[in-house]
């Protein structure tokens, strides 16, 4: 490359001088917009308050991370440094930028969220020096733990909170840990706004665990999976948690969810129950099995009371579904279903799934079948079973069902006041205040081994409601199949109101026979097949 003579050398230092003016002229301007006029405290807030907390797939962005103050102008830089609370999110990783970070947050609280899988690696010895020297700070500390410890090594990282010394006790208020084996008498559990556990080895006594609850009168969330001790416990006063706003309980095994009736939390509360174990872990016992899961929910629902009235507010909307899992929800705010979205996308107040097919549900959940407003059904249940257990619900207004889950012949079955096995035992039209009927993916027309209505059946059971002075006002279908113009327009001379989303799919008639041709593949496994047997839902009473 040729060397710069002379002129060119001269032109270089003119552009590099002019280059320089510009900055400063930039700084300058920088100096006069309203942000730069701000003082440091304030700007520094507006820093915090800007970047806010952000999470990219479940983990947390850290501030500093997301934005760097030092590319923007020395004022920003020096304002950054200056504001703590923008250190305070240390990195998973990185462990010499934690460190400028420990310093530069100063004696702000701190939060940390790592995946630990060496007891040995540095990683896992800063965590361990944080808790050990920075504990007072810590406010936010998720670990999970993908190793396992000999003699206790997971809480090495825990015990280093202190058990006396008040003025210096750790002011944590949020625990996530996932894989470990603390105990529920340690000092860590105690003050928290939010605990996180899944997968607790502790052998500790469901009488620490309800003490450690003890200890947590502000406790906004509880999450636990497999993490609550199975002792038994022949008498405890209940634990007060009237802060709590969300409630989760995960166990493969139903012993797991006996602790409920040792809770009093306020009717707000979002409950989400789950049990894992499968119909054939709990053969052997399940009638006592059930019997004692009845009485648990019963009485865990019943004190979930409003605490000025000492009354359970009411549900609205119950959904039931048997698809993939026994799983109840029920909301308290009612809902008015509309296609596209023909399911709720709010979390339920009250949520219960099951793996096995569970107990009487008016035994189950007597306390929230009282004003149900909406119910949506994507459940097998008989005609008889729907009739006891839905059909002198006074309030009930609006079935949504699911037509896939195989009840389309029970539900008309139930609403035709002519169904022959019904009036020996039944001197009334069940559901008599049913006044919306709303149906989704829902075959019209007949299939052999699939599940379906025809319109016919349809339309005779709507007559025999209106002439029964139980008329049906509105009906909606959504994304259903073999349903037509021509169909929608006799439905309209039985129905006063009649919504149509206008789509209109056609069963696939070879489907069945595809079916069938699978069975001599010799690849074909029958075992794979889907049974409603393999959840136990054929011996189970749903009244």
């Amino acid at each position: 490359m040729e060397e710069p003579n002379e002129t060119q050398l001269l032109l270089d230092q003119k552009i590099f001088q002019l280059q320089q003016s510009i900055q400063l002229l930039k700084n300058e301007r920088n100096q006069h917009a309203r942000i730069a006029q701000l003082p440091p405290e304030v700007l520094g807030r507006v820093f915090v308050e800007a970047l806010g907390v952000v999470r990219e797939f479940g983990k947390l962005i850290p501030l500093a991370q997301r934005f760097n103050f030092s590319f923007v102008s020395q004022i920003w830089r020096g304002v950054a440094i200056s504001t703590p609370e923008i250190w305070g999110i240390l990195p998973d990783g990185h462990l010499d930028w934690c460190r400028v970070m420990l310093e530069r947050s100063r004696t702000t609280g701190l939060t940390l969220e790592t995946n630990l899988s060496d007891f040995e690696s540095p990683k896992a010895k800063f965590v361990q020096e944080v808790i050990l020297n920075h504990r007072v700070r810590l406010r936010e500390l998720k670990i999970t733990f993908s190793f396992f410890y000999e003699n206790g090594g997971t809480q090495l990282f825990l015990d280093a909170f202190p058990t006396s010394a008040p003025r210096l006790h750790a002011r944590l208020s949020s625990l996530e840990l996932k894989g470990h084996s603390l105990d529920w008498t340690s000092s860590m559990l105690t003050g928290l706004k939010k605990l996180k556990m899944i997968n607790n080895t502790s052998t500790t006594t469901l009488s620490n665990f309800l003490g450690a609850l003890r200890r947590m009168p502000d406790l906004e969330s509880l999450d636990l999976e497999n993490s609550i001790p199975l002792t038994n416990l022949e008498s405890n006063s209940p634990v007060q948690l009237p802060a709590l706003q969300q409630l989760r309980i995960s166990s493969d095994s139903y012993d797991g969810l006996s602790p409920l009736q040792y809770f009093a939390i306020p009717a707000s509360t979002i409950v989400d129950l789950r049990c894992t174990a499968s119909a054939y872990s709990i053969q052997s016992n399940l009638e006592s099995l059930w019997s004692r899961l009845s009485l648990t929910i019963s009485h865990f629902l019943a004190s979930m009371t409003s605490g000025s009235t000492g009354i359970l507010p009411a549900f609205h909307t119950l959904s039931l579904s048997f698809l993939s899992a026994y799983t109840i929800k029920a909301w308290r705010k009612p809902w008015t279903y509309s296609s596209p979205n023909m399911h709720r996308t709010d979390a339920a107040n009250f949520s219960l799934q099951l793996n096995a097919a569970g107990p009487s549900i008016t035994k189950l959940i007597p306390n929230v079948l009282t004003q149900i407003n909406t119910l949506a059904l994507s459940a097998i249940i008989d005609e008889g079973s729907l009739i006891q257990t839905f059909g002198d619900i006074s309030t009930l207004r609006t079935i949504v069902l699911d037509g896939r889950s195989g009840i389309l012949e029970s539900l008309s079955r139930a609403l035709n006041p002519q169904t022959d096995n019904m009036n020996a035992s039944y001197n009334q039209v069940a559901f008599s205040r049913l006044e919306n009927l709303v149906m989704y993916n829902t075959i019209f027309s007949e299939q052999d081994g699939i599940d379906y209505i025809t319109l016919d059946d349809l339309v005779d059971c709507l007559i025999q409601r209106f002439e029964h002075g139980v008329p049906i006002q509105k009906l909606a279908i959504f994304e259903s199949f073999d349903i037509y113009d021509d169909d929608i327009g006799l439905l309209e001379e039985v129905v006063v109101d009649v919504e149509w989303d206008e789509v209109t799919m056609e069963c696939e008639e070879e489907g069945e026979d595809d079916y069938d041709e699978d069975r001599y593949d010799l690849d074909y496994d029958s075992d794979q097949d889907y049974e409603d047997d393999d959840f136990g839902y054929h011996s189970f009473s749903f009244y």
